[in-house]
Order: structure tokens, then sequence, then C-alpha cells
């Protein structure tokens, strides 16, 4: 799965704050190489802060896109569960 995608999936069904949490959790464990450059720049991509640093969701983003591509990594996920494609595409 294309982790970018899949933080971007986590900001329309959770918290932004906690998103961004799981994508630095995500980076720093489990022998992943994101570099905080790579990390800043997919958070920068979908959200953005107010003059409060509160955090939107940036307008500017294919938010339907976000949503298809999801759907189909959940479909997967089912199928590959069933043994009917491989775990790992």
């Amino acid at each position: 799965m294309d982790f970018e995608m899949v933080f971007a999936a986590a900001l329309l069904t959770d918290d932004i704050l906690a998103a961004i949490h799981d994508l630095h959790a995500y980076a720093n464990g489990g022998g992943t190489s994101i570099s905080r450059d790579k990390i800043r720049s997919i958070v920068d991509k979908y959200v953005m802060f107010d003059d409060e640093d509160f955090p939107r969701l940036r307008n500017d983003v294919d938010w339907d896109a976000v949503v298809t591509y999801w759907r189909k990594a959940v479909a997967d996920m089912e199928r590959a569960s069933k043994g009917e494609i491989p775990v790992y595409k």
C-alpha cells in the first residue's frame, strides 16, 4: 500500500492530528526509512494550518481520488484475506 494515500485516507476518517501522529509513528517504527522532510512534504500536501496552528484539510486536494484509492485497497485486503490474491501485490 502507498503509505501517503493511507495517510490521506486517515485524514478523512480520523482526527487530523491523530493521523499526523500515526504517520510519524509509522515512519519511526518497523524499520522504515522515511525522512522528516518526506513526512513534512506529505503533511503539507494534504493539511494546512490556520493562524492559530489549527489543522484543516486542504481544499486543493483531489479527495475523491483518495477515497477511490482507499476503497480499492480495502477490497484488495478483503480478497487477500480470502486467499484470492497475494497479500503483497
